[in-house]
């Protein structure tokens, strides 16, 4: 990993290695609960499979991502490339992906003003900004976590 200097942002590798772990504990947690009802729809499911498989591995991964503000030149040129308005809106960042576990723990999203570091109040953040998932149905769901958590 590549972290940010100590001085730059005080805290911050320790603490997201802090929340690294309590996710992969939430992890563990729920996969007891995955097993529980995977027995109970078939006897032949083995005893705490991915119970066992998620307390044991040492390849969880951890990912925090920093998107920098689009300038008005990326936004003319998506505006003028997409194929129709859904296109605008969508996948300017990242990019529809695989996640490569068995379970994704999220933490909430964070918005903050590049240009001061301030955190930004909820008005002000674009309602279809975030995080969207693709089901298995090829359904797409806006992920909103409340800030409380």
């Amino acid at each position: 990993n590549i972290w940010p200097d100590e001085s730059a942002i005080p805290g911050f590798e320790v603490a997201a290695k802090h929340l690294g772990s309590i996710m992969h504990g939430v992890v563990v947690h729920l996969s007891k609960h995955i097993d529980a009802y995977a027995k109970s729809k078939s006897s032949s499911y083995p005893d705490n499979l991915l119970y066992e498989a998620m307390k044991q591995t040492e390849k969880a991964k951890g990912r925090l991502l920093y998107y920098f503000p689009l300038d008005n030149g990326e936004e003319k040129d998506d505006v003028n490339n997409a194929k129709d308005d859904a296109d605008i809106a969508e996948d300017s960042w990242i990019g529809w992906h695989n996640d490569s576990g068995f379970l994704t723990a999220l933490a909430g999203d964070m918005y903050i003003d590049h240009e001061t570091g301030e955190h930004l109040n909820s008005q002000s953040i674009d309602p279809n900004a975030g995080l969207y998932v693709l089901n298995r149905n090829g359904t797409k769901t806006h992920v909103v976590i409340p800030e409380d958590c």
